[in-house]
């Protein structure tokens, strides 16, 4: 209730600011819609296609994945993940893309189609 009730800084689409609370309301989202803490839901998603297979993520006294903190992996296991990155803002350079100009479900399609071409 304390995050929703949080005056904007900005209007929508006008600066970016990171939140760490927004990123653990998205958790809750994600665990509400799918049965799954967060972890469980990027298992397959994210973290074993990167071959990451037993991540650890604190969660919250009631069992819901924190989100926005408490993710511990390993140097080599964080280092993929930073590579995929590379690889989404590689081809964001390269597609000419800005990056709030798209949605998430284009940029991921656009990422898929170049990193197929490379």
């Amino acid at each position: 209730a304390h995050l929703l009730a949080t005056d904007l800084t900005a209007a929508p689409g006008e600066r970016f600011e990171y939140s760490n609370g927004s990123i653990f309301m998205l958790a809750r989202v994600i665990e509400e819609r799918t049965g799954q803490t967060l972890r469980d839901w990027l298992m397959p998603r994210l973290f074993a296609p990167l071959g990451i297979l037993n991540p650890q993520w604190f969660t919250t006294r009631d069992g819901h994945t924190w989100g926005a903190t408490g993710l511990h992996l390993k140097s080599g296991q964080l280092a993929r993940l930073g590579i995929d990155y590379a690889d989404v803002m590689r081809v964001l350079e390269t597609e000419g893309l800005e990056k709030f100009d798209v949605s998430w479900t284009e940029l991921q399609g656009t990422v898929r189609r170049a990193l197929e071409r490379a």
